[in-house]
């Protein structure tokens, strides 16, 4: 069936079972060898006749393409993939195609589109009669807003987010909002308060590698924002190993960016051109920076945050 039912999880499972791969590290490098065949059934599915195929490729490529940083092709299978699903009045499936398309121009920096992306989930996903759904466009409203500096309506929506998964008991869910919450703590200088809350979503988001690095540097950057540059160095450590064996590349280059920072606040120039030039290799592998930009990045005495990390907590 080519749409979920009012009240029924959008669900776009394959005909035939997909490849298997031994860890990270394999599903790295394939997806890396066929990003442009991907690209390519994408958007071929998306001009047939089978939107049941093309929802599931939009939407299944999602994170795969965001932990490389592929932002600017998200956007153009998510926007095929709203149109698909509005054709054959399939709301679950609009919903969640709006809700990534939402994030992608959020890595973006387009964040009035993203905004406007993301109310639309709320509503298509309240259409679709799945309104505990909406929990991942109120968190990513909340990311907005504490990236605008707009910290009232980053506090309202993570609060939302919050609700919601308290009700539905989704403490998976609730690590992600305390973690992205700290930053907005630190951006109103309650930094105590921030380490605090990222030492709850260390233990309570947990499962996989990539959350797991993610919510270590988090930590990481609120001890370094309060001035503890030995304990942010060193959890800056533990987020790289777990980020670099997740395969989250645009993870580790935010990491080692911040890592390269706190090391030079710390006297210790010649490690932190190592891990800077990390971060830059990392961009330039996964074909964000060219070795013009690396060139001019390692030029600089103390490196400005690259581009393609610019508009990430």
């Amino acid at each position: 069936m080519a749409r979920a039912l009012p009240g029924q999880e959008p669900y776009y499972a394959a005909e035939q079972p997909g490849v298997e791969f031994a860890g990270a590290r394999e599903v790295d490098a394939w997806t890396e060898a066929e990003r442009d065949n991907l690209l390519a059934v994408a958007h071929r599915a998306a001009e047939s006749a089978d939107p049941h195929t093309a929802l599931g490729l939009a939407l299944g490529l999602h994170r795969p393409f965001n932990y490389r940083g592929w932002v600017t092709h998200l956007a153009d299978v998510h926007l095929n993939a709203i149109a698909v699903a509005a054709r054959c009045g399939d709301w679950a499936g609009q919903a969640q195609a709006a809700s990534f398309l939402g994030w992608a121009y959020r890595d973006q920096g387009r964040y009035e589109q993203a905004i406007e992306q993301l109310k639309q989930a709320v509503v298509c996903w309240g259409r679709a009669s799945l309104p505990h759904r909406r929990i991942g466009a109120f968190n990513n409203l909340g990311i907005i807003h504490t990236l605008l500096g707009q910290l009232d309506l980053g506090r309202i929506n993570f609060a939302r987010a919050t609700e919601i998964a308290e009700e539905t008991g989704d403490a998976y869910a609730r690590g992600t909002i305390h973690n992205n919450g700290v930053h907005l703590l630190c951006r109103q200088h309650r930094f105590e308060e921030a380490i605090a809350q990222a030492k709850i979503a260390v233990v309570e988001w947990s499962g996989s590698l990539h959350v797991e690095g993610t919510s270590h540097e988090t930590l990481a950057r609120a001890y370094m924002h309060e001035g503890r540059l030995a304990e942010a160095a060193d959890t800056f450590q533990v987020a790289l190993t777990l980020l670099r064996e997740a395969g989250y590349r645009i993870g580790h280059a935010v990491a080692a960016w911040w890592y390269g920072q706190t090391l030079h606040e710390l006297g210790r120039p010649a490690e932190a051109r190592r891990i800077w030039r990390d971060c830059f290799t990392t961009l330039l592998e996964a074909r964000l920076l060219t070795r013009a930009e690396v060139d001019e990045l390692l030029d600089q005495p103390v490196p400005e945050m690259p581009g393609p990390i610019g508009n990430m907590l």
